[in-house]
């Protein structure tokens, strides 16, 4: 019982991020005039595929949901964030204005993905 508290703990202190992450593939960001694929998203923040904006800069994005290629330009949400980071083939995005209705949004889409009830989505 000692070997797996101590494990979960490792595991705990190697995370730095303050939300766990989730899979995007039900999600496509549109971002300084591009359409972007996400690579996953937390209640924190969001990594792109591709990049967009300088280290430092304030970017408002607006995240759509998707069925395969189809975007649902009904149901997107809009969101200002800040690049973290960018790599040779990702941005990391920090969200810098969450609310309650971006906290429900990413609750809802990371239920779906893992049929789950949203309620048992942390």
């Amino acid at each position: 019982m000692n070997e797996i508290k101590e494990m979960m703990q490792n595991m705990a202190a190697e995370e730095k991020r303050r939300y766990l992450r989730y899979s995007g593939e039900s999600l496509i960001v549109s971002a300084a005039g591009k359409l972007l694929e996400v690579k996953d998203i937390g209640l924190g923040g969001i990594r792109l595929a591709g990049q967009v904006g300088a280290v430092d800069d304030k970017i408002a994005i607006t995240i759509f949901p998707r069925q395969g290629s189809k975007m649902d330009l009904n149901h997107g949400i809009k969101v200002v964030s800040r690049v973290k980071r960018v790599g040779d083939d990702d941005t990391a995005l920090e969200f810098v204005s969450s609310t309650m209705a971006l906290s429900k949004f990413i609750i809802g889409k990371i239920a779906e993905q893992y049929a789950l009830n949203p309620y048992f989505v942390k």
